[in-house]
């Protein structure tokens, strides 16, 4: 049996330990080729609503592996802007990853900035820093803007919305704006943002 056939064999299977062993299987060798099966299985777990950790699985390895077929349904779910959700925020860091052009193309964030929730944004801010993506330094200002006006403050049990941003500054040039978000950052009351903000400040990225 080929590796192909043995994914689509553990994807439909009834048992979730197998369905997670295929979707991580995709995860880990980037196999393109069952996108279609992998979206069919999301679909699936999606009216089953039962295992979030499976469902986010999938949706992060959509992103990883581009399947642009999931753009509809996951800009549908980020303009249902569900606030503090799991898979929202996995859907929005997986459409920006599907819809980037290249590793300078911000255009998907500043689109789920434009309405989202906790949630949208976190998810954008997330798959900016994960990618490591340098945008031109007008859009790295648009960014900041934008986030300056929508103003969120961390809710206690929850993470600052600012951690992805922080994490691509380690990649930008330290203009003044930068440097005053990132030392802003250091005051936050969330230990993990003030690590990757000091870090980045060097021009470290973080692991997170």
């Amino acid at each position: 049996m080929g590796k192909n056939d043995l994914i689509k064999e553990l994807l439909n299977s009834s048992k979730i330990a197998e369905r997670k062993k295929g979707v991580n299987l995709i995860k880990k060798n980037d196999v393109k080729d069952v996108g279609d099966e992998l979206f069919t299985l999301l679909k699936k777990e999606l009216e089953k609503d039962k295992s979030w950790e499976l469902i986010v699985l999938i949706i992060e390895t959509l992103g990883i592996i581009q399947y642009k077929n999931a753009i509809s349904l996951f800009e549908e779910i980020c303009k249902k802007n569900q606030e503090h959700d799991m898979i929202t925020r996995e859907v929005a860091k997986a459409y920006c990853k599907i819809v980037r052009s290249d590793e300078f193309d911000v255009d998907p964030e500043i689109y789920l900035l434009s309405f989202g929730r906790f949630s949208v944004v976190n998810g954008a801010l997330l798959a900016l820093g994960h990618d490591k993506v340098v945008p031109s330094q007008e859009s790295q200002n648009k960014i900041l803007r934008i986030l300056n006006q929508l103003n969120f403050k961390r809710e206690r049990g929850y993470s600052d919305v600012r951690v992805g941003l922080a994490l691509a500054c380690a990649g930008w040039n330290k203009t003044t704006e930068i440097k005053s978000f990132l030392e802003d950052c250091l005051g936050s009351d969330y230990l993990p943002l003030q690590k990757i903000a000091k870090n980045s400040l060097k021009n470290k990225y973080s692991s997170i």
